[in-house]
């Protein structure tokens, strides 16, 4: 379930900051332990500068601080058909890293969801690690594991 490239959605995700939970997409972007991945939750809050409408895939600028991942809605994005209802982001500066073993204790004792979407196309997911690799607004200390 939680191998790199995977498209994940939980049904509801509890945040770590303590923010609300709510269901919520997840993808699996590079394990850095056993036990811990580093992910990304896409969102279909559109924050691209006016200048990038509509790009799709890698939208990255150094100059700005600005890179994102944008995901067309509609459009097949796993190896099981699943397609955004909604144009979907991943913005770099969003990764971060969740223990494996917090997500299935919740789902045991909280009764959470996951639902596996897919695998996200190679060629897609290829694109999406370049993009982050290669952004500013990604962490040093994450872009060996993508």
């Amino acid at each position: 379930m939680f191998e790199v490239g995977n498209l994940l959605l939980f049904n509801p995700f509890i945040f770590k900051n303590g923010m609300p939970p709510k269901r919520k997409f997840f993808v699996v972007l590079g394990i850095i332990e056993d036990e811990i991945v580093l992910a990304s939750l896409p969102t279909s809050k559109d924050k691209v500068p006016t200048k990038y409408d509509g790009l799709l895939g890698c939208i990255n600028d150094d100059e700005q601080r600005f890179n994102v991942f944008k995901f067309r809605a509609g459009v097949p994005v796993t190896d099981k058909g699943y397609r955004f209802t909604k144009d979907t982001f991943i913005y770099g500066e969003q990764l971060d890293t969740y223990p494996i073993s917090e997500f299935l204790k919740q789902k045991i004792t909280d009764g959470i969801e996951i639902c596996e979407l897919g695998r996200i196309s190679d060629d897609v997911f290829d694109n999406l690690q370049k993009c982050l690799k290669n952004s500013a607004k990604v962490k040093r200390k994450y872009k060996r594991y993508l």
